[in-house]
């Protein structure tokens, strides 16, 4: 889950050439100009926002962190379908059996991962008491 869009870029990309190569037989098949032209800048600007997706993508994977420590969590909080621990100023999603488990006012070994984008959210990956 952790390289989730990593993998989704690594199999657009094949595919995006696949389009690409595509067009390319498809324009030179094509006589008229015009139509090659317009398709020409089509294809271009696909690729253009491909490689603007993919470095993204590949941008916000590198800003991945994981951190393990000792915490005390000092609250439970149940959001819709979501459930969080907070350790401070950091929420952290858990499921809801790992929420159910979990004691207010408890120390716990926790590993959890966490963006440089969003340094107040995390997703816990373990727990022990």
């Amino acid at each position: 889950m952790l390289y989730l869009p990593i993998f989704i870029a690594y199999f657009l990309v094949p595919i995006e050439l696949i389009v690409y190569t595509y067009f390319v037989f498809k324009c030179k098949t094509v006589s008229n100009e015009v139509k090659s032209k317009n398709k020409k800048l089509l294809k271009t600007i696909l690729i253009i926002l491909s490689l603007i997706f993919i470095f993204f993508v590949y941008g916000y994977q590198m800003n991945e962190n994981s951190t393990t420590g000792i915490f005390e969590v000092e609250s439970k909080v149940r959001e819709g379908n979501y459930y969080y621990i907070n350790l401070g100023d950091i929420k952290i999603r858990c499921t809801q059996n790992e929420f159910n488990l979990i004691s207010i006012n408890q120390k716990y070994l926790i590993t959890y991962t966490w963006n440089n984008y969003s340094p107040g959210k995390g997703k816990l990956i373990n727990i022990q008491h």
